[in-house]
């Protein structure tokens, strides 16, 4: 079996494939502050399944866990896990100014929406950060975009004045807020689809693609999708079958 290890500033996503199948997903806390040991608690008591794995790769943008996880794929699997970056890429070809700065959960998410779904792709992942990543028909990954996250969005309105709380993040009901708490879920939520439809268009007439395959992927990316009028996927697993291309 082969273990997918997506770690995210917010989260860690993990997955496991039997053959080419993921046969289950969980996710845990990200937190900086946690032990190797304390991990794989966790990791333990999510499905016993996961000690059948003998195969792991890794995308982390968290870079003190990258050596944390490390040690728990070796635990897990007895084996050194493939640890995803500008150089471990899976044959996707960087083609940006500093290929070191991209980020290990973009390169996977454009590797697998270039299999799964075809070129040139706009892929657009709803995280902590909304992220806007291109891969062409040629394999190459063009750079994106690099916006605030929902629930970052939320924290910030909360953290940065003196009346406005912090707010659970929902889709609302209609556009016009009639309280505080709604008018700031209605902000950040259609803000994040006009934001999404207004680059999707500009990089569309920038790069000269008429019709790219366009993929949502992370923890909004559904509550987000009813209200985008631009034809589009939905993979929320997007970044688990990146990794899986990894497989040996």
């Amino acid at each position: 079996m082969f273990l997918a290890i997506d770690i995210g500033n917010t989260h860690i996503h993990l997955g496991l494939f039997k053959g080419k199948k993921l046969i289950g997903d969980w996710k845990i806390a990200s937190k900086l502050q946690f032990s190797e040991k304390q991990y794989l608690a966790q990791i333990k008591k999510l499905s016993a399944k996961i000690k059948q794995a003998d195969q792991c790769a890794i995308a982390c943008v968290v870079p003190p866990l990258t050596r944390v996880f490390q040690k728990v794929a070796i635990e897990l699997t007895g084996l050194m896990p493939i640890i995803v970056n500008s150089k471990k890429n899976g044959g996707l070809k960087i083609k940006v100014d500093d290929p070191k700065e991209v980020g290990a959960d973009r390169i996977v998410n454009c590797l697998a929406a270039y299999e799964l779904y075809g070129a040139p792709a706009i892929v657009i992942d709803f995280g902590t950060a909304i992220t806007f990543d291109l891969v062409s028909k040629n394999k190459e990954y063009l750079g994106g975009v690099i916006a605030p996250g929902m629930e970052l969005t939320a924290k910030a309105l909360h953290l940065n004045t003196a009346l406005l709380p912090e707010v659970p993040l929902s889709k609302p009901k209609k556009v016009r807020g009639t309280n505080t708490k709604n008018c700031i879920q209605s902000g950040i939520y259609y803000s994040s689809i006009g934001l999404a439809e207004t680059i999707i268009e500009r990089l569309k007439k920038e790069l000269g693609w008429r019709h790219p395959k366009i993929i949502l992927t992370g923890g909004q990316a559904k509550t987000i999708s009813s209200q985008l009028k631009l034809k589009h996927q939905v993979d929320v697993d997007l970044t688990l079958k990146g990794l899986f291309s990894f497989q040996k």
